[in-house]
């Protein structure tokens, strides 16, 4: 056993590819999402930014009546934190087997072709509660990262 298997950091800034994973079925909607990790410099750079924007409006959301206010704050500013954290994403395609024959570098919402971007990836976490879930999710499990997962 050699402790350089511990070295989240390195496997965080790589980034690992999420499969997006309809919640009812469990099936692969054919679409992947590469994040990096919660380790990663970007996820710390982006987590002070939105803290640090957070801070600044915490003044203005004083008392019990901002209560909700507060917490759509927090929720907007994961979305903006996860949206910085991903380097890209796919389609796959597959042939009329299942068989995966290649990637698409876009994706399809409703019928349209969207390009990767930080914000369309924001509007679609604010769009899709199972995808912000499970987006939170990944990023903040370290096994997703370590080459020695299975989920890797």
């Amino acid at each position: 056993m050699d402790l350089s298997r511990l070295d989240v950091v390195s496997a965080a800034e790589e980034g690992a590819w999420m499969e997006v994973i309809e919640p009812v079925t469990g099936e692969s909607l054919d679409i992947r999402i590469h994040y990096v990790g919660a380790d990663s410099q970007r996820y710390k750079n982006a987590d002070k930014r939105v803290f640090n924007d957070q801070m600044r409006d915490r003044a203005a959301l004083s008392g019990a009546s901002a209560t909700a206010e507060k917490r759509e704050k927090a929720r907007e500013g994961m979305v903006q934190l996860m949206a910085r954290c991903a380097l890209g994403w796919e389609s796959i395609e597959r042939d009329e087997r299942g068989n995966e024959i290649g990637a698409r570098q876009t994706i399809t919402d409703g019928g349209q072709e969207l390009e990767f971007s930080i914000e369309n990836l924001e509007s679609l976490l604010r769009k899709y509660p199972p995808l912000y879930e499970q987006s939170e999710r990944f990023i903040h499990r370290r096994a997703h990262f370590l080459s020695s997962s299975p989920t890797r």
